[in-house]
């Protein structure tokens, strides 16, 4: 595989991610519950936990489709939006990490690996999208 095959990979990575998001957030709007569970444990059945779900499903519903529709603005706007989903995944894996011992034990290594892994694409995609307008 040489780097244009690559770079194209990534780029797709980023969009797959974007699409994803947005099914995840959906789904946390919905029943915020499921979402917020894994990663808050019992809170998440007071209101607080259902308020922190449905607000994170928001999220990641208008990140992910700012992404995919910057898609037809060109290399700039999609790196812009996909580098601004990083920075969120890159929080939820730090203060995930940094409170580690205090969440659920199950849920934190799910959310801590997908926010990671998230963030990782979403960082590699930025890096291999040209940041000219095209």
């Amino acid at each position: 595989m040489d780097g244009v095959e690559l770079d194209r990979l990534v780029q797709v990575g980023g969009r797959a991610l974007a699409a994803t998001r947005i099914a995840l957030g959906v789904s946390a709007v919905v029943s915020p519950r499921l979402a917020a569970t894994p990663w808050v444990g019992w809170s998440s059945t007071h209101p607080a936990g259902e308020v922190l779900g449905r607000a994170a499903g928001a999220r990641d519903i208008a990140l992910g489709a700012g992404a995919l529709l910057a898609v037809s603005q060109g290399p700039r706007a999609e790196r812009t939006w996909v580098g601004l989903a990083a920075f969120c995944d890159v929080v939820d894996a730090v203060t995930t990490v940094a409170t580690w011992r205090r969440l659920p034990s199950p849920g934190r290594l799910l959310v801590s690996a997908a926010a990671a892994g998230a963030a990782v694409v979403g960082v590699a995609a930025v890096a291999v999208t040209p940041s000219r307008r095209g």
